[in-house]
């Protein structure tokens, strides 16, 4: 559609994302000749593209009574519509190249629950940089729960303790967590002095981590006691620990605040030796189904945060 200024020249009242361009152009070098030696192209040509612009809107988005042109009211409450519109073809544009170059449009990544959240943080900030037009999708889960997404494909990645079918997957150890065994400060095994000959353990309540919706629950591991109260998540086996209902082992980092305060204490069962212990996690992609580029920089972004973490308590004092 066209109509006549007025000096009687036609002008095309069709919206377009180049008037766009021009009119964000305009604002962010201040005036139309900036705007012009910026987008290479003659003045007039910008001073053409924002009366179109104005005329297919129906308002003006200028003042030019001044030496150099500021925006209207009605002009700066529609730059932000344009600036976002502009913003979203911008990612159209960047996902279907990406789409072009093979990149996932999604990358799924299973971790085992004793994952530090700090680490998931700062490589989530990192991906999130560097592949601002993939979605990333986490499952939390424990114990198997990660080798049986990474098997049945629902995650390309996982981050897991437990490695199984190892003739299916390219494995690599990421990181090492340290587990501590902890009583709430109330608790019987609390008052007792450390190490504690396993027969303590026999008739206090143990709060074990077991996987989720399984019939067959997988061998126990570093159980004690007879009585067991079995749950699906760290955060509440944390809780009820701290609530005193029992004791059980946790990640060292999720429980160092409660250790400083003496909310929670350490207690050693003695047959488990005066060293720390430690769980392994291996980052885990089946060999017939790698993931693309996104999820192989998630990856190698993984073992990199988690090797400077090392390095820095290394050098620690």
């Amino acid at each position: 559609m066209s109509i006549g200024n007025s000096n009687g020249v036609a002008m095309d009242t069709t919206l377009t994302l180049d008037q766009l361009v021009v009119l964000s152009a305009v604002v962010e070098h201040g005036s139309f000749s900036a705007a012009g030696r910026a987008l290479r192209r003659a003045q007039s040509g910008v001073s053409y593209a924002i009366a179109n612009l104005e005329d297919a809107l129906g308002v003006s988005l200028f003042d030019r009574s001044g030496h150099a042109p500021r925006l209207t009211e009605a002009g700066a409450a529609l730059l932000t519509d344009a600036r976002a519109v502009l913003d979203r073809v911008g990612r159209l544009e960047g996902r279907a190249r990406a789409l072009a170059a093979g990149v996932e449009t999604e990358v799924a990544l299973a971790i085992d629950a004793m994952v530090p959240l700090d680490v998931l943080a700062e490589v989530s900030a990192a991906f999130r940089v560097a592949w601002p037009e993939v979605t990333l999708r986490v499952y939390t889960e424990a114990l198997g729960g990660v080798m049986a997404r990474v098997m049945d494909g629902s995650a390309r990645l996982g981050v897991t303790s437990e490695v199984g079918s190892p003739e299916r997957l390219d494995s690599a150890p990421v990181a090492e967590v340290a587990l501590v065994a902890v009583a709430a400060a109330g608790h019987p095994l609390a008052q007792r002095s450390a190490p504690l000959d396993d027969a303590a353990f026999a008739d206090e309540v143990q709060i074990v981590l077991s996987e989720r919706g399984v019939t067959t629950p997988s061998a126990d591991v570093n159980v004690l006691s007879a009585c067991t109260w079995r749950v699906a998540d760290l955060a509440t086996k944390h809780a009820l620990v701290r609530a005193g209902l029992g004791w059980g082992t946790l990640p060292e980092h999720l429980v160092a605040d409660d250790l400083a305060s003496g909310t929670l204490v350490a207690i050693a069962p003695a047959s488990w030796g005066s060293g720390a212990r430690r769980a392994t996690l291996y980052s885990v992609t089946r060999v017939d189904r790698p993931p693309g580029p996104a999820g192989a920089w998630l990856r190698a972004a993984l073992h990199s945060v988690c090797s400077a973490q090392r390095e820095r308590a290394d050098s620690a004092p």
